[in-house]
């Protein structure tokens, strides 16, 4: 693991112990509530993270419908992902993402596009369901 390896994977522990904090607020669990989230499996994950690592956790770990809970300096963004037929028909090994893609980059992509509806990929339906400011 190089230097930077672990340091980013010391930021994703830091951001999932603070999640799990905020998770015990009532407010943060009203928003996912009212945002369309109706529990189940969660990724954390920061911008800096490799997309093709944190969608390869996603895809060995969960089971669909997962909440992306990314930890930006502003605080959280959240994304829903949702599996379409084909994921249903056989779950993929491996997404095909640039290896220099990170979250952040994914994400912002994501939000650009899903201003007026989620948007649709192979294995996912992406909808953001917005942004939790960090006091």
């Amino acid at each position: 693991m190089t230097r930077r390896e672990a340091a980013i994977a010391t930021s994703v522990r830091e951001a999932a112990c603070e999640f799990g904090r905020r998770l015990g607020d009532e407010q943060v669990r009203r928003f996912l509530r009212r945002a369309g989230w109706p529990g189940g499996d969660v990724i954390v994950t920061v911008s800096e993270e490799p997309a093709e690592a944190a969608l390869y956790r996603l895809i060995t770990t969960t089971v669909p419908p997962v909440l992306v809970a990314l930890r930006r300096p502003s605080g959280f963004v959240f994304l829903t992902l949702r599996p379409t037929r084909r994921w249903r028909r056989r779950r993929p090994l491996s997404l095909l993402v640039a290896p220099e893609t990170t979250m952040g980059m994914l994400y912002d992509l994501v939000r650009r596009e899903a201003v007026v509806a989620p948007r649709r990929t192979p294995w996912f339906t992406v909808k953001v369901l917005g942004h939790v400011v960090v006091h």
